[in-house]
């Protein structure tokens, strides 16, 4: 079976300075691609997080049924998956900040999706004020974090 490797793609310093002479934006695109080949499908790859320093966050995934996996980037290092915690079967991971501090979103039992917070290679998982789910979608550099959770016994946030 022949596997083909989905790329993220990510516009670096995007700076549109178009003239009436020029009439074009300048910017520069990197191809992500992710090292692995897929026996399921393809790999899906998405780039969520871009912070200053030119690291990105983002989630894998080797087949569309599968569960995605938590990803950082650097142009010296490439792809590194984001360890899953113990019970954890999914992850994704949805903004970085200039200090490094990555938040994202991960599956307990996956059935129950909480957000969280990880730095220094330690998770702090965010709960929801009631009910089953949280989110976590981006984070300041000082270190706010912004989402969703559910606040009544529902699953809706």
């Amino acid at each position: 079976m022949k596997s083909v490797v989905k790329h993220a793609y990510l516009l670096l310093g995007f700076a549109c300075t178009a003239t009436r002479a020029d009439g074009q934006c300048q910017y520069e695109v990197t191809q992500l691609e992710y090292p692995i080949i897929c026996a399921l499908g393809d790999v899906a790859t998405s780039a969520l997080g871009l912070n200053n320093h030119g690291v990105v966050v983002g989630s894998y995934k080797c087949a569309v049924w599968t569960h995605s996996e938590a990803y950082l980037w650097t142009s010296e290092g490439g792809y590194v998956a984001l360890p899953l915690p113990t019970g954890v079967c999914s992850s994704a991971a949805g903004d970085i900040s200039d200090n490094g501090v990555i938040v994202g979103t991960f599956g307990g039992g996956c059935s129950v999706f909480r957000g969280f917070v990880y730095e220094d290679g330690q998770y702090t998982e965010l709960p929801p004020l009631q009910g089953p789910y949280s989110w976590a979608d981006s984070i300041s550099n000082a270190g706010l974090v912004v989402g969703c959770r559910t606040i009544r016994d529902s699953a809706a946030p």
